[in-house]
Parts: C-alpha cells; sequence; structure tokens
C-alpha cells in the first residue's frame, strides 16, 4: 500500500517543513545539521523520497547545501534518484543556496554530481555565480569559474553580470577574478572603480 503524501505546516522557529513520515524526518534532520540522522535514514529507507521537499519548495538536498554541511550533502548526492537540479518556489537550487552562502567545499562536491546544471537561474535570472560574486565569496567564485560550461557573461532581470554585482558591494578581489575572465571597460560604484580595456584590446594576465 503506498504511503501517504507527506503533510506540510509551518513552523515559526524553523520555517516550513513536512509533519510525518520518513521524508519529514529527513528535511527536519537537514535543517538542523544532522548528518547522523541523514544518513540513517538513507540507509534504513531505502524507498525514501530524497526529493520530497517542505512548503517553500526545499529539498533535503538544499537545506544540506545552504548550512554548508558537506558530508551531509555527500551522503545525499549519493543517494539512488537524488535531483541535483530541483529548484525551490523562488528558483534556488541547491547549488545556488550553498554559494549564496560561500560554502566553497559544498559547491565543488555539488559541481562533480552528473547532470549539475551551473548555469541554472532563480526568478529574479540570478545564478548561483552571482549570487557568490553578491556575497563577495571570492573561493566559491573560483570554484564556479573552474566549471566548464559557466557563463561568465549571463546577466540577471536588471541586465547586471556577476562581476557588476561583485564591484558595486565592493568586492574588489572577487571583482578581479571575474575580470580575467570577462572583459569590460570601466564601471564605478560609490566610490569603488575598477577599469579595464574590453576583450578586443586587453593584454593577456601576467
Amino acid at each position: 500500500m503506498p504511503s501517504p503524501p507527506v503533510a506540510l505546516r509551518v513552523s515559526t522557529g524553523w520555517g516550513e517543513h513536512a509533519e510525518n513520515g520518513p521524508e519529514a524526518e529527513l528535511l527536519y534532520a537537514a535543517v538542523g545539521g544532522n548528518t547522523d540522522a541523514v544518513k540513517g535514514l538513507l540507509t534504513e529507507q531505502p524507498r525514501l523520497g530524497v526529493n520530497a521537499a517542505d512548503t517553500a519548495g526545499n529539498t533535503a538536498l538544499m537545506r544540506a547545501a545552504g548550512g554548508g554541511h558537506l558530508e551531509m550533502v555527500a551522503a545525499l548526492l549519493a543517494a539512488p534518484g537524488i535531483d541535483v537540479n530541483a529548484a525551490n518556489r523562488d528558483g534556488n537550487t541547491a547549488l545556488m543556496r550553498a554559494s549564496k552562502k560561500g560554502h566553497t567545499s559544498t559547491v565543488i562536491a555539488l559541481l562533480a554530481s552528473p547532470g549539475i546544471d551551473v548555469n541554472a537561474a532563480d526568478e529574479v535570472d540570478s545564478t548561483a555565480l552571482m549570487q557568490a560574486a553578491t556575497g563577495g565569496y571570492t573561493e566559491t567564485v573560483m570554484a564556479l569559474l573552474a566549471m566548464p560550461g559557466i557563463d561568465v557573461n549571463k546577466t540577471d532581470g536588471p541586465g547586471n553580470t556577476a562581476l557588476v554585482m561583485a564591484a558595486r558591494g565592493g568586492y574588489t578581489d572577487t571583482a578581479k577574478v571575474l575580470r580575467r575572465t570577462q572583459g569590460w571597460t570601466d564601471i564605478a560604484f560609490e566610490g569603488t572603480s575598477l577599469a579595464t580595456s574590453s576583450p578586443a584590446t586587453s593584454s593577456p594576465a601576467t
């Protein structure tokens, strides 16, 4: 007999969660950073719905990635049927959640997952690279830039690239890393000016 659907509720202290069943336990464990509990459920519940989501659309993988729980993320990525590109109601994936918080090791683990969409965008067309750049997480940006197929020139809804976002936030080191892969002319935000030549005239980095 098939299991009943996971019931959902809103909990003021923790956000949105499932209320019952092993999928609920998985979500609670992921939110709480309880890696042992997650591993136990993955082992003891072979038919566990690893892609079950809370009312905000967040899966256990998204919760684990956002919390920077690397060991938990690795365990979930090894689970049969895991959807590494699943998105929540805001369009955010596990990769975006990890990138937004600057969890570089977690980002690297996610990037190694087969089929990962490094250029996936949320509801405002922001990508993992843009979110990492917005927070000035240089190492995370470097990890993303090393991924084949990364679109460094992709723009969000208002037309901003990751480079523009880093410069706007005053994250000079992050902007310099992005500048090496994206030629641009001159940009200044609130007293911060970063300038270089366009791709057609720029000189190779030394």
